[in-house]
């Protein structure tokens, strides 16, 4: 028989070498421990000590293997498990230790076993069946120290880099001032003949997108034209031509000269189709549109069958078209404004212009809907833009509210005066106002106007004093009494209020206040009107008063269009875009003018009406 024996050993060298030879970290330690998880060399532990396990010496102070152990006891016993079967690894636990201010450390340790090979023999009974190797764990042993201790040896060296770094970034930047400053000189001097053209030309855009564009730009913008680059010269040319369209066309709408407006957009409309363009296609298209809409309201006052070789039918079937595609170009720009900003206060401008535009289709399509193709598809589809706007209307303020947003308190009321008058002129047509929202839109402009008037310095009251916004409501609230309450008592007496009570009256408020008072005298009999006095003396007065006003009315028109004709004949300007494309001659396009002047009191009318969105470029 082969015997076998086994040895108890104790290995006081290395122990001594452990202990005193090995230099740690401050606060370091080394752990020396066998399979089962006991203690050779640890921290505190002594020789004569029997069987104490490791966690007992380097966990102290969290009472390991009691029922009180803290935490932290199962972070090392794994630690310790992995020892224990011969890994070789590091890792890192926290221990208690209150010496310290947070009362806790981190500890690092390495830690890999001691295996010594031995001889086992395969049959003992048999020595010839020889024997096999084989590896068994003796010990295994960790070097630890607190993680504050280990990184001690590294603040010399950061404190020593930092200083390197502070002096070659001291050296560097000096050398980068000095290029700098070089390179800023020769920058000046490059683009000294850029830099105040172009700041110029960046004002003469915001003015422009802000309506606040004269004449005095126009003569800078010569100043500066030749003394810049190429470039910049051909932006100022390209702007003044666009400023001139834009002023010419919206000056010629206004003052009725339909004919100017129509011959000046469309051949806008082609120059932007040419470059491109789409964002002013689309401006150029939805005042088309609105364009056509007042040139059929003119043509029915004016009984004619024809404006510019085109039927009534013709108007209304190009008037949609350009409100449709105005419509359309506008959806692809917010849809990719969208994409891009998400809920953005620039994202709820595009969806305001958007819903603009559907409630100018719809005015045109319910108000002409009697020279449509379809006179039903025509009642329908602009009741469904109605709808649309309506609600487009509304999610832009519950938007503005929910993402924080300021709302132009100025631009919204304006904006609900419009939609006022437009939905007026669609009840005078004989539209149900159940089916346009009207209440909804008055009561919204009443809260509004009674919100601004306890505060005095309200936005609303910047451009117009309160008697001023509230002549412009009384016109509202005047044709909402007569035409969907049907109550002429009540209109007179809003008619009343701002003859009696303001001084001052605007035209268009004191024409519809005498005529709304007219109206209510004609309304009743003798018995039913409270009225001191002949009631024919009042009739005949109240209707002189009406043709006074109305005569003022025609010379306020007659000179708008005779000063805006005059402007536009002497523009150079549209013979440069026109030469090309134009068919009429210069005579019987002058003809024409003279034609829409004499004509001009009712396109007058018809467009300064403003219940529809006319946009800028």
């Amino acid at each position: 028989y082969i015997g076998q024996i086994l040895l108890d050993f104790l290995p006081l060298e290395l122990i001594s070498i452990l202990r005193n030879e090995t230099k740690l970290s401050r606060d370091g330690f080394i752990v020396l421990i066998t399979p089962d998880s006991n203690t050779i060399v640890g921290p505190g532990y002594e020789i004569e000590e029997a069987n104490v396990p490791i966690k007992e010496k380097v966990m102290r102070e969290d009472g390991c293997g009691s029922k009180n152990q803290s935490s932290y006891c199962e972070e090392f016993d794994a630690i310790v498990g992995k020892m224990s079967t011969g890994n070789i690894s590091s890792a890192t636990f926290t221990r208690t230790n209150r010496a310290l201010a947070g009362g806790k450390e981190s500890v690092r340790i390495a830690f890999a076993p001691v295996f010594v090979k031995t001889y086992n023999a395969i049959d003992s009974s048999n020595f010839a069946s020889g024997v096999e190797q084989e590896n068994n764990l003796i010990y295994s042993v960790a070097l630890a120290a607190p993680e504050e201790s280990l990184l001690e040896h590294f603040f010399n060296v950061k404190a020593n880099t930092d200083s390197d770094i502070a002096i070659c970034i001291a050296v560097i930047s000096v050398f980068l001032s000095l290029a700098l400053l070089i390179l800023v000189f020769v920058a000046y001097r490059v683009a000294s003949s850029l830099t105040v053209p172009v700041f110029h030309l960046l004002k003469v855009l915001q003015d422009m997108n802000e309506n606040r564009f004269e004449d005095d730009h126009l003569k800078q913008m010569v100043h500066y034209i030749g003394r810049s680059s190429i470039e910049v010269d051909s932006v100022y040319a390209t702007v003044e031509t666009l400023f001139q369209i834009m002023r010419s066309a919206n000056d010629a709408f206004y003052s009725g000269n339909l004919v100017s407006a129509h011959n000046i957009l469309k051949d806008s409309l082609r120059l932007f189709t040419r470059l491109n363009n789409k964002k002013a296609m689309a401006v150029a298209s939805n005042n088309l549109g609105i364009l056509y809409l007042t040139i059929y309201r003119t043509m029915i006052a004016n009984e004619e069958e024809s404006f510019e070789d085109m039927s009534l039918t013709d108007i209304v079937s190009e008037g949609s078209d350009y409100c449709t595609v105005a419509i359309k170009l506008g959806e692809e720009q917010y849809e990719q404004f969208y994409e891009e900003q998400g809920w953005s206060e620039e994202c709820l401008q595009f969806m305001q212009g958007l819903a603009n535009r559907y409630f100018n289709r719809a005015l045109l399509l319910l108000s002409t809907k009697e020279h449509g193709k379809s006179p039903d598809d025509s009642e329908s589809n602009g009741l469904r833009d109605i709808q649309i706007t309506a609600d487009m209307d509304l999610e832009i303020v519950d938007q503005c509210i929910e993402m924080g947003f300021q709302i132009d308190r100025v631009e919204r009321h304006d904006l609900m005066l419009s939609r006022s008058r437009g939905l007026d002129a669609l009840v005078k047509l004989g539209y149900s106002p159940d089916e346009l929202f009207v209440e909804d839109l008055v009561e919204e402009l009443l809260t509004s106007f009674r919100r601004a008037l306890n505060n005095p310095g309200d936005q609303i009251f910047r451009e117009m004093n309160p008697a001023g916004r509230m002549q412009e409501l009384d016109c509202e609230l005047m044709k909402y009494c007569r035409r969907v309450k049907n109550d002429h008592v009540l209109a007179a007496k809003v008619a009343i209020r701002c003859l009696i009570e303001d001084e001052y009256v605007l035209l268009t408020t004191m024409q519809k206040a005498v005529g709304t008072i007219l109206e209510y005298v004609k309304s009743g009999d003798d018995e039913s009107i409270m009225i001191n006095g002949d009631r024919d003396k009042i009739l005949s007065s109240l209707m002189r008063y009406i043709k006074d006003l109305d005569n003022e009315f025609e010379e306020r028109a007659s000179l708008c269009s005779s000063v805006q004709t005059n402007a536009t004949l002497s523009g150079s300007f549209l013979k440069s875009i026109t030469a090309a494309e134009r068919k009429e001659s210069q005579g019987s396009d002058t003809e024409k003018m003279r034609s829409s002047k004499r004509g001009s009191t009712i396109s007058y009318k018809e467009a300064s009406r403003r219940d529809s969105v006319v946009e800028t470029f």
